[in-house]
């Protein structure tokens, strides 16, 4: 009985995915569009990108040597961070670009804290999207961004 139990629990950790690991690029990049996930060449990299608080309208990129500049959320496609991960800013929110293939997946990381008596319990919740086209619509079930219309 011992046997068989080591037995599944070797299929079991050998059928278990790895960590996962996303599309990458160069890091620090800002991709005005979508073709530039594509580009040979880096850009001027950049430290980081942000949203301005006031006006959900623009968005505010930082450049290692200290300049700023706001620029309107929809001139800009997504950008990569220090690791090199891709995200695609849509709407108000960024999503990590996960895979390119028939679909685009997407994840999104977020914390929820649940309360229950006196303790707080902190879970992170990894949530998927997916998208016909790298600028198409974004859904939550991988069947309506299939059946998207509104690109091709």
């Amino acid at each position: 009985m011992c046997r068989f139990l080591l037995f599944l629990l070797l299929i079991a950790a050998a059928c278990s995915p790895g960590p996962r690991k996303g599309l990458q690029m160069e890091p620090n990049q800002l991709l005005r569009q979508s073709s530039d996930l594509y580009r040979t060449e880096p850009s001027q990299p950049i430290k980081s990108v942000g949203a301005t608080f006031l006006s959900g309208q623009q968005v505010v990129i930082r450049y290692p040597d200290g300049r700023t500049e706001k620029v309107p959320r929809a001139s800009v496609w997504g950008y990569s961070n220090k690791k090199g991960k891709i995200y695609r800013i849509y709407g108000k929110t960024e999503y990590e670009v996960v895979t390119v293939g028939d679909v685009i997946t997407y994840e999104q990381q977020s914390t929820r804290n649940t309360i229950v008596g006196s303790q707080t319990t902190i879970t992170t919740v990894i949530e998927t999207f997916y998208s016909k086209t790298l600028d198409s619509k974004i859904f939550s079930s991988r069947k309506k961004a299939l059946n998207d219309r509104g690109s091709s």
